[in-house]
């Protein structure tokens, strides 16, 4: 059994794949059902194993069929050096961890509101769920700001990541990110027609309180997962991570950043002046509603505009 090869060829990639794991030729042997000479004469090219041999090893070392025979698996076993998987690991779980703290404070607020007013606790106890809240907040930030730091000067230290994830690892997490998606977004909408089915009947028994605390914890979790999702997708998207180290991205974030600054600031300043002139302070809300459109629309035209240099300097790099 012969295969045309482009790369080290089959021996040598089994052995490959098998010094990674840490396993001698005997435990590959033992695991395989043959004798360890038909390890060693599979290693030097003096023999095959039959197909649905190598379909197992296949299975076994979690690679491709063609990768084994024909290709190089040093390619794709390449070593997360930096420690990349691990630490974008922790960066998602914190930063999905902040959204869902924040909900489930609000949530939890909802709770304390509702239990005030059905055992009649005094009116003071509303700053008790304030402050709750508050603390909810102030744990998510923290953890926004500690990991953006961490996040920051992991990317000073590593602005290029080497692609170290195999294609079966890809396609796992893609089969993964399809129930991943589909699910919270099953849930939220349930949730949501939930909240409209009872909406009216816990309000005249006085319960609407417990009703959107539950909703709001059910919504956690379900915005939680679909965040994680999100940056689990970035994780695997390597050149997408070199790519927004480049000096080019970081301009283009920086002028959005200023550009949203600026808008929110006119924004601000017209809600006190409007709010000044009616006096009332709940008229305006609408200012901001207007800001917020401006600063999606200014990210979309300097996205536009960044990433038409972006692609260009790419090319070109690639003609060189």
């Amino acid at each position: 059994m012969k295969y045309e090869k482009s790369g080290p060829g089959f021996g040598a990639n089994l052995q490959a794949l098998r010094q990674r794991r840490g396993m001698s030729q005997e435990e590959l042997a033992e695991v395989m059902g043959v004798s360890r000479q038909s390890v060693s004469k599979w290693e030097t090219g003096t023999a095959y194993p039959e197909m649905q041999t190598i379909l197992t090893l296949c299975d076994h070392f979690d690679v491709a069929l063609d990768v084994l025979l024909r290709g190089d698996v040093s390619r794709t076993m390449a070593e997360d050096r930096a420690d990349y998987n691990r630490f974008m690991d922790r960066f998602s779980k914190a930063v999905a961890g902040g959204v869902g703290l924040i909900l489930f404070g609000v949530g939890l607020l909802a709770l304390l509101e509702g239990l005030r007013a059905l055992l009649g606790w005094p009116d003071y106890m509303q700053n008790v769920g304030a402050a709750v809240l508050l603390l909810f907040i102030l744990c998510a930030v923290t953890l926004f700001v500690v990991f953006g730091i961490q996040e920051e000067t992991f990317r000073e230290k590593n602005p290029v990541i080497e692609p170290f994830y195999t294609q079966a690892e890809l396609d796992q997490f893609s089969a993964r990110q399809i129930w991943l998606i589909a699910a919270p977004v099953a849930v939220i909408l349930g949730d949501v027609v939930l909240l409209v089915l009872l909406g009216d009947w816990m309000e005249q028994l006085g319960l609407d309180a417990f009703l959107m605390a539950g909703f709001l914890w059910i919504l956690a979790g379900a915005v939680t997962t679909l965040v994680w999702t999100g940056m689990q997708e970035d994780k695997y998207d390597i050149p997408k991570y070199n790519l927004e180290n480049t000096p080019e991205f970081k301009h283009k974030e920086a002028v959005i950043g200023v550009i949203c600054a600026v808008i929110m600031l006119l924004a601000t300043a017209a809600y006190i002046a409007l709010s000044a002139r009616d006096g009332s302070w709940g008229s305006s809300w609408w200012v901001f509603a207007v800001g917020g459109i401006g600063c999606g629309i200014a990210a979309i035209m300097v996205n536009a505009v960044y990433d038409r240099k972006i692609k260009a300097r790419t090319k070109s790099d690639q003609e060189d």
